[in-house]
């Protein structure tokens, strides 16, 4: 295997969100990671659960992996390994453009056992909206619009990956010869803990064109559940 840098097809829109799926084998359960980078930002799950999230905010001539510690979740035999990634594209104060990649290794002590190349698989995303370019601020960018309702099984479902439309993988190239670990340590993924309900109901949105007063100005309007059922 020749782990590469890959996306879902070769255009470098700004804005795009992919999703790619590898499945692989584990006959030893001892100190498997993966490592991983991406241009702009990931989420990685193993067989369906949160393993990692978060690119480094980097540079394209000096880019930086994550060394994720993914032994608890794998079992013996089939696992699979499902990312989402998103090509943010344009300069803004968090984020330096750069061309559109994915780079992925899982590994154990004798060496690797799957990697980023074109038998991956990816589509586009169909939960996250790709191409909106929903600016914010020049500080914050982009933000998104994620539908819950458009979630499939892609993550842990078996069979036939096609008929969600997912296709192989293209090698893109490489934004820079060398990756570097993560300076810092990433923050603690930690149960989610159990919360109340306090209030319930819509968000109008002020009538503008610019995301940013969109996003200030929004009202909570409350509703009992039967109302937002109507």
């Amino acid at each position: 295997m020749k782990k590469v840098w890959i996306w879902q097809n070769q255009e470098n829109r700004f804005d795009e969100y992919v999703e790619f799926v590898k499945d692989f084998q584990v006959d030893d359960l001892s100190d498997i990671y993966l490592e991983i980078s991406t241009n702009s930002e990931y989420v990685a799950y193993i067989n369906g659960q949160l393993v990692g999230f978060g690119q480094y905010r980097d540079y394209p001539h000096y880019k930086v992996k994550d060394r994720i510690y993914i032994t608890p979740y794998l079992k013996k035999g089939k696992n699979r390994l499902s990312i989402i990634s998103t090509y943010i594209g344009g300069n803004f104060f968090v984020y330096a453009g750069g061309k559109a990649g994915l780079w992925f290794s899982v590994q154990n002590k004798d060496g690797e056992i799957a990697c980023s190349d074109e038998t991956t698989l990816s589509r586009i995303s169909l939960e996250y909206e790709s191409y909106q370019k929903l600016y914010i601020t020049c500080q914050l960018g982009y933000t998104y619009h994620y539908y819950a309702d458009k979630a499939d099984r892609w993550k842990n479902c078996e069979g036939d990956l096609s008929i969600f439309g997912f296709k192989k993988s293209v090698v893109v190239e490489a934004p820079s010869e060398n990756l570097y670990p993560r300076p810092i340590e990433k923050l603690m993924t930690l149960p989610i803990l159990s919360g109340k309900l306090l209030q319930q109901g819509r968000y109008t949105y002020a009538k503008t064109e610019r995301v940013a007063e969109q996003m200030q100005y929004a009202d909570f309007a409350y509703r009992n559940f039967g109302a937002i059922a109507k």
